[in-house]
């Protein structure tokens, strides 16, 4: 990571300068970031206890979680037992992630979402860059995009409501509460085939597009990317910046960052080869992967042949 990119990092998060850190290396390397990788840097450093600590972590993630035990049963009673209380009624609190279809709903739900950014250390640089040149509707749903998809995991419906509490903003959060609770969207049955190209654009396949963009700042402009922005990921970003352009637009848009979309704009500038290249990308990543084949019974061994008898000595003639 080069020294620009770590000062961008110090000067512009100060809130969470170590979160944004891991979020831009896992952005620019997609899969090569691994908990192992991290684990070789910290111990060349001499951080063991560190490495030690990070490789727990990462063990503990991948642990099934754990079973509720069964209530125990009932023992019959001759004492005639008091009537229940009523028990004050409590939904669920929702506790996934904000899905994409929600996005929209939930900005419009949402009081002041500058105050909300700020309580989920979102830094005063991003918040001015999600209100230049967009109507407050857009900003909202510009900043849900980024949250979500800079946060992944912990992007949650749970957390987007303590944070609402948290600021007295106690009806949009039970509104908010009431989404999160309904059922996600009915997926197609199985048999019904659905286009890959119409879905967002997923993080594995982010470097592999950026590999193919023959000009990202003129694909930027087409779709409407702001020269302020572009000029800011060329200077702050040198390393990757392509990749940083996909980072942005994905968190900007959300579910409407799609393959289909950046086919389009490159098609339209002429570009036919990338657009090809990246609809194979797409369409690689939704098939399954390849199945080992079994291997051959193996040939039973040679049976020895029999030694053929030897020949009489030749008569001695006449």
């Amino acid at each position: 990571m080069g020294y620009q990119v770590i000062e961008g990092i110090v000067n512009n998060h100060r809130a969470a300068p170590t979160v944004e850190f891991l979020h831009q290396w896992i952005g620019n390397n997609g899969a090569d970031a691994t908990y192992e990788k991290l684990i070789e840097v910290l111990k060349s450093l001499g951080e063991r206890g560190a490495a030690e600590r990070i490789e727990r972590i990462c063990k503990q993630g991948q642990k099934p979680p754990s079973q509720p035990q069964p209530l125990p049963e009932s023992q019959p009673s001759s004492q005639p037992q008091p009537p229940p209380q009523p028990q004050p009624s409590s939904q669920p609190q929702p506790n996934g992630k904000i899905r994409d279809a929600d996005i929209k709903r939930i900005a419009g739900k949402l009081p002041n979402w500058q105050l909300v950014a700020k309580k989920l250390d979102m830094g005063p640089r991003d918040i001015e860059d999600i209100e230049t040149n967009r109507a407050p509707a857009e900003q909202r749903v510009v900043f849900l995009n980024r949250w979500t998809f800079r946060d992944e995991t912990a992007a949650t419906y749970k957390k987007l409501i303590e944070v609402l509490m948290s600021l007295g903003e106690q009806g949009a959060a039970e509104r908010i509460a009431k989404l999160g609770q309904q059922p996600p969207m009915q997926q197609p049955s199985v048999g019904v085939s659905v286009d890959p190209l119409k879905g967002k654009i997923q993080g594995p396949d982010i470097r592999r597009i950026a590999g193919e963009l023959p000009n990202w700042q003129l694909v930027a402009t087409e779709l409407g990317m702001g020269y302020q922005v572009i000029e800011g990921i060329v200077n702050n970003h040198r390393a990757a910046p392509t990749v940083e352009f996909l980072h942005q637009w994905i968190g900007n848009n959300g579910a409407d960052a799609t393959y289909e979309k950046l086919i389009e704009v490159l098609k339209s500038l002429g570009e036919r080869g990338a657009a090809e290249r990246i609809e194979r990308i797409c369409k690689q990543g939704q098939k399954p992967p390849p199945q080992p084949q079994p291997l051959p019974e193996p040939l039973p061994p040679p049976q020895p042949q029999p030694l053929p008898e030897p020949l009489p000595p030749p008569q001695p003639q006449p």
